[in-house]
């Protein structure tokens, strides 16, 4: 027993004068040197049997709306909400990380691992990046934000009747016609609005998941961010510059029949 005591201390000090070496090759000094993924909490993903009977218990709490292909959030956005249930810190969700599940199989990249030194600490990073799908025109724009309403039920941190009469207040923005001198409202403007609405929930430090026993805290939160969805003054059309009169074609005729007799011919008699 002791020479196999003996033989596995040896085995592990070789192990660890074999790590120096390497250590002290990438440029790293420090003998307490760790190998760890500080994004690991990021990067945390719900176990596939606990995201699929939440995501069933959604399609049944909401039967009037059918959650597949493009309205079905992809399983990246059901991640990134259940982190915001976990962490109970609130995450802006921009339209273009919004994307479907449709999107994000075809778009699925082989995940790769890559070392990169920091702090002289090897630290394992996933080099590939997460699903983003361009959001162009106000249809898209509108799947987007109704798969993160979807996503917020999923993790139980806002119900749909709520959430879908706050898109319904915003979306009817685009829908009022401007008085006279002035633009209607872009969808730009509608993006930047929906920004600033969460960027003021984080400002005040609201904590997304609920108490036992107490409604839900997206639930009683107001959504107005009015100033952002005034219609803009239109700009003046340009005036043309005007350029300095010139003269006629006619003008420049009469101008050369005047000069004719001049030259070669000047001074011979009629014959």
């Amino acid at each position: 027993v002791e020479a196999d005591v003996h033989r596995a201390m040896v085995s592990v000090l070789d192990s660890e004068a074999h790590f120096e070496r390497k250590a002290k090759e990438a440029g790293i000094t420090d003998p307490n040197v760790v190998v760890s993924d500080p994004d690991a909490s990021n990067k945390q993903k719900m176990p596939e049997a606990e995201r699929d009977v939440r995501l069933e218990n959604l399609k049944r709490s909401l039967p009037g709306i059918t959650i597949e292909g493009h309205l079905e959030p992809a399983r990246c956005l059901l991640d990134a909400v259940a982190r915001i249930e976990a962490s109970n810190q609130i995450v802006y969700l921009a339209p273009e990380k919004c994307v479907s599940r449709l999107y994000e199989v075809a778009q699925a990249k082989p995940i790769t691992k890559q070392v990169d030194i920091e702090a002289s600490k090897l630290v394992i990073k996933e080099a590939t990046d997460p699903a983003e799908a361009p959001t162009h025109g106000a249809m898209a724009v509108f799947d987007a934000f109704r798969r993160r309403g979807l996503a917020l039920c999923f993790a139980n941190l806002i119900h749909w009747p709520n959430y879908e009469g706050y898109l319904n207040t915003l979306f009817n923005h685009l829908r009022r016609e401007a008085k006279p001198g002035y633009l209607r409202c872009t969808i730009r403007q509608l993006v930047e609005a929906d920004r600033l609405c969460w960027s003021r929930l984080i400002e005040k430090n609201v904590k997304p998941r609920p108490s036992p026993g107490d409604p839900l805290p997206l639930d009683s939160e107001s959504y107005e961010v009015s100033f952002e969805l005034m219609p803009l003054p239109q700009q003046p059309p340009k005036r043309k510059e005007s350029w300095p009169d010139r003269p006629s074609k006619a003008a420049k005729g009469n101008a050369k029949g005047q000069g004719q007799g001049k030259g070669k011919g000047r001074g011979k008699s009629a014959s």
